[in-house]
């Protein structure tokens, strides 16, 4: 029964590129003034994963592709409108915002990435873009650099913001979970498809907050044995 419940969403290559983004945007992100050469490198990890990504994107399984979480501005309008309501329709994999959020994130550290090799390649002559920008002059340096430190605040706030809607799909089962541990027949029985159903959105989202969720309900379930 637990094989027929359980629906895998994420490929093993989407969740290391999920958390490696992750480690290399923070180094990248708290290395900038003192450590040059990590910031750099971690810079050029973070470009190669979204390469990666992006060919992904169209190659790779079902739910990875930008085909099935890319929705047109009127559907993620509705969307929104219907999460206020509590009203809006579960999605496997990425719903219409947090695809549009996917969206705006690969954009913004493609850019970030970008500008920080040319602020590189200007300041330093050094770095894969060197040999076309070592001439130019600190105007164009000083507005790449701008780029550059602007940007990353962006990939933050959108982060931060997938939070609430992550742990509130992680924990939708949480307002029917205490009902199986009064049930003396069959209370074993409720408790673990709800753990099963909490992991399967914790699959879906890949996201810290559902895992703790989900970590949360398994210890609430050992406790209902």
């Amino acid at each position: 029964m637990a094989a027929e419940n359980r629906v895998k969403v994420w490929d093993p290559l989407v969740r290391v590129f999920h958390w490696a983004l992750v480690a290399a945007f923070g180094i990248a992100y708290f290395s900038e003034d003192d450590f040059l050469l990590l910031h750099s490198w971690a810079g050029y990890i973070v470009f190669a994963l979204l390469l990666v990504r992006l060919v992904w994107g169209f190659l790779g399984t079902r739910y990875a592709r930008f085909s099935n979480f890319i929705y047109s501005p009127r559907e993620i309008r509705q969307f929104l409108k219907q999460t206020l309501r509590l009203r809006a329709k579960r999605y496997i994999g990425h719903n219409p915002a947090g695809g549009a959020m996917i969206v705006l994130l690969i954009i913004s550290l493609l850019i970030t990435t970008i500008t920080g090799m040319a602020v590189y390649g200007i300041s330093d002559n050094a770095g894969p873009l060197a040999t076309w920008l070592s001439n130019s002059g600190h105007a164009t340096e000083e507005a790449f650099e701008e780029v550059h430190e602007f940007l990353p605040t962006s990939p933050c706030c959108w982060s931060l913001s997938m939070w609430p809607g992550s742990l509130w799909k992680a924990c939708s089962t949480v307002k029917t979970w205490f009902a199986p541990c009064s049930t003396v027949t069959n209370g074993r029985q409720r408790a673990s498809l709800l753990v099963r159903n909490s992991y399967e959105q914790a699959y879906c989202y890949n996201h810290p907050v559902a895992w703790l969720a989900t970590t949360g309900l398994t210890a609430a379930r050992r406790t209902c044995r």
